[in-house]
């Protein structure tokens, strides 16, 4: 290697070592010696794996070595000093009758890149030009004629070229520019002592720009650069992921904080709603009146849903479900009133989802919403599911039972960039906004996956997986009867720290029939269970509020009546309904959950069933437990 190459490569960020026989560093460019903490003269002419890797002898894997012994190109991987993880090749260096004279090793900053399964043999020769080694495009450029006199494989690729088309071409037709703002460009470049770093967009054979990082560094004395060309694609692919992600979490962040409250004050007025309702005259005006305002609450309910899909530390309240039934329910709704119908094709022996129904169902309807925009006036959408066996990892899906749904529109083809934004939820103006952000959302939290394909001539494809259940669907519920309050139910115990939700909740269950007591959180809600049990008339069931803000909330107050009565029965209550404690209620000790807001009708069912489940409201003494036994708990103390 010459001083004019030397000089190149100098400037190159790529780490670049040049070895001889004894693994002595013969020269390292300044990368390299950034790299190692040492200066060039503190390398030179030192064993590299006592100065590179503090080691006595050989690394027993050495890539140089390996080159060295089999004459040939060698592969090179590994993260080192805690930093990037690096890709690059040990090239031996032999003279005219084949003697090695030494081993340039490169490692570049290899983080995302895909792995080059190209056979070594077919992409280099030993000796070669460096250059040609390098994973990134490299081009010597003469200053005076402004157009390329060498090239590597890399850029040649990069830019849909032969390396013979690329000699000779002008760098202003690459960078699409004048030609007078190229040429005062190498003209300040050529003068310089570092030369240039600077983002530019390559124009490729067919006409796409390629965002790329452009190194312009001179060679010493001649007249000519060194442009170096790393692909910017992978790295703006993580940066665009990495915003993406930072946007879904503030969104997370304040849906989260939002439908606490918005749920609270939700159940207090479907709470009141359902008391009304028991004392208007079914059929009259007003009970009608009372029926459409339940229904709007049920509205605002999914509204919060919705954005509760983005919220960080929830999971959905799986149950198998029958797909084709959700599918073709869902689709009909979404394009009721519509001049665009759906075709759709479900197999007879279509496999149940193990999924939320209603978390499920808005990513449907949204999903079927953007085909009914896409989709012609008068046109079809083609939906179909399937039953697909992935039997190893693919489409990201760990291999298992998959039901596999597409939607299909034929209106005109997507661009590139809308395709990649269209689960953004702040691209509204590319894509198609929050909705398939919520789709996107839902899938992913399901243990899913979804995707888009849009091609000219063939409209544009959403498709995405969710996992098959093991059993059978759950069954459907008919309309439950109010009960009546003839008779006594049992006792209740509700906590709730918001005054009009525990003061409707306690109405509520006046009105099945309860004796009701109420607390503000948990040490309250303790402290009355306490006296219930020393009193000889405990509480056959307590409704407990799982988040207390500045007070002992669900989880903390269940621990605490349990070390008080192991047997106590207990129902959780929230209006954060993804919280992974609504979604596994048992797992965290709960015979029961209500999800705010309710019905009366349902958190009646949600007793009887808890009681049920307990052999009805049996006294403590029929679980073993004695009033004199209550002494021993530290909280009754």
């Amino acid at each position: 290697m010459g001083d004019r190459f030397l000089s190149a490569l100098d400037q190159i960020g790529d780490l670049i070592f040049y070895y001889d026989r004894q693994l002595q560093i013969l020269w390292a460019n300044r990368a390299a010696c950034r790299w190692a903490g040492k200066s060039r003269r503190e390398l030179l002419g030192r064993k590299c794996y006592r100065v590179l890797h503090g080691r006595s002898r050989p690394c027993a894997d050495c890539a140089v070595l390996q080159a060295m012994e089999k004459r040939a190109p060698v592969r090179v991987e590994k993260r080192s000093n805690g930093g990037p993880f690096r890709r690059g090749r040990a090239l031996p260096f032999v003279d005219s009758l084949g003697t090695l004279m030494g081993v340039l090793e490169f490692l570049a900053d290899a983080e995302g890149l895909p792995l080059d399964d190209q056979p070594w043999e077919d992409r280099q020769t030993c000796g070669r030009f460096p250059m040609e080694q390098m994973l990134d495009g490299v081009a010597v450029l003469d200053v005076r004629q402004k157009r390329i006199e060498t090239v590597n494989r890399s850029l040649a690729s990069l830019l849909g070229y032969s390396e013979e088309e690329l000699r000779g071409v002008s760098l202003s037709d690459l960078l699409n520019a004048p030609p007078d703002e190229v040429e005062a460009c190498l003209n300040r470049t050529i003068g310089a002592l570092d030369g240039r770093v600077c983002e530019k967009r390559l124009r490729t054979k067919g006409g796409e720009e390629v965002p790329v990082e452009m190194t312009l560094n001179p060679i010493a004395d001649t007249g000519r650069l060194c442009v170096v060309c790393r692909d910017l694609r992978p790295r703006k692919a993580r940066e665009w992921e990495w915003l993406r992600v930072q946007r879904l979490e503030a969104l997370g962040m304040l849906a989260g904080g939002i439908a606490h409250d918005f749920n609270n004050a939700l159940a207090a007025i479907l709470g009141n709603i359902s008391l009304a309702k028991v004392s208007a005259e079914p059929g009259s005006r007003v009970y009608e009146r009372l029926v459409n305002a339940e229904s709007a609450c049920f509205r605002a309910q999914a509204i919060t849903r919705q954005l509760l899909t983005f919220a960080t530390g929830g999971e959905p309240v799986r149950v198998p479900l029958d797909s084709a039934k959700l599918l073709t329910e869902t689709v009909h709704f979404a394009l009721s009133g519509s001049a665009v119908t759906a075709h759709i094709q479900t197999p007879e022996d279509l496999w149940p989802i193990q999924a939320d129904e209603a978390l499920v169902r808005q990513a449907i309807h949204q999903i079927t919403l953007h085909g009914k925009k896409r989709a012609e006036p008068g046109g079809r959408i083609q939906v179909r599911a399937e039953n697909v066996v992935i039997a190893q990892d693919r489409e990201g899906l760990p291999a298992g039972r998959y039901v596999r749904f597409s939607f299909r529109d034929h209106g005109p083809a997507l661009a590139r960039e809308m395709v990649e934004r269209l689960f953004d939820p702040y691209g509204q103006g590319l894509g198609a906004g929050i909705g398939l952000s919520v789709a996107h959302s839902v899938i992913r939290r399901h243990g899913g996956s979804i995707s888009v394909n849009s091609q000219k001539g063939q409209g544009t494809e959403v498709r995405f997986f969710l996992p098959a259940a093991a059993g059978e669907c759950a069954a459907q519920e008919g309309p439950r009867d109010l009960p009546g309050s003839s008779r006594t139910q049992g006792k209740v115990l509700v906590m709730d720290d918001e005054e009009l939700v525990r003061e409707t909740v306690g109405e509520m269950l006046r009105l099945l029939g309860f004796e009701v007591s109420l607390a503000r959180e948990g040490s309250e809600a303790v402290a009355a269970y306490r006296r219930a049990l020393e009193s000889g008339a405990p509480y056959d069931v307590v409704v407990l509020d799982l988040t207390v803000p500045g007070g002992m909330g669900g989880q903390e107050t269940l621990e605490a009546l349990r070390s008080i009565h192991p047997g106590v029965r207990t129902i959780v209550s929230s209006g954060y309904c993804n919280d992974p404690v609504m979604a596994r209620h048992r797992d965290y000790g709960f015979d029961g959950v209500v999800i705010k807001p309710y019905k009366v009708e349902d958190l009646a069912a949600t007793i009887r069933r808890v009681m049920d489940d307990s052999g009805g409201a049996g006294s403590l003494s029929e679980k073993g437990f004695r009033a004199q036994d209550a002494g021993k708990s530290p909280f009754l103390s």
